[in-house]
């Protein structure tokens, strides 16, 4: 998991990189579309082992992927509608809401999975 979570980052990273060097318009369908379909591969994965090993909160877990999902696809349903860009404002939201959720909610399973 934690390898998913790199390219994940890594993934924010060249948008974000764009943006600097202003090209973000350029990138940020392609970037958008990859960040969902890999955030639906990499939530399938985690809940698929969460799962598998009896994470007694994978319910909740579960839902946290799903409501991250959905804010996701509206943002990238937007982008694709032209009534809206990425922004570092949008950008913040994702790196800040993936780094809170695997420092805080997947620690968790991690502490988990090390004591089973």
């Amino acid at each position: 998991m934690d390898e998913q979570h790199r390219k994940w980052f890594g993934i924010l990273n060249r948008l974000h990189d764009a943006m600097l060097n202003g090209k973000g318009r350029d990138v940020q369908q392609s970037v958008m579309a990859e960040m969902v379909a890999y955030t639906r591969t990499h939530f399938l994965q985690e809940e698929l082992l969460l799962k598998t090993k009896g994470f007694p909160r994978f319910a909740e877990h579960r839902e946290k992927h799903t409501s991250f999902t959905k804010q996701v696809q509206a943002l990238e349903a937007k982008m694709l509608g032209g009534s809206a860009l990425l922004t570092i404002d949008v950008m913040n939201f994702l790196k800040n809401w993936l780094k809170d959720h695997i420092l805080a909610e997947d620690a968790r399973y991690g502490t988990f999975l090390k004591a089973g």
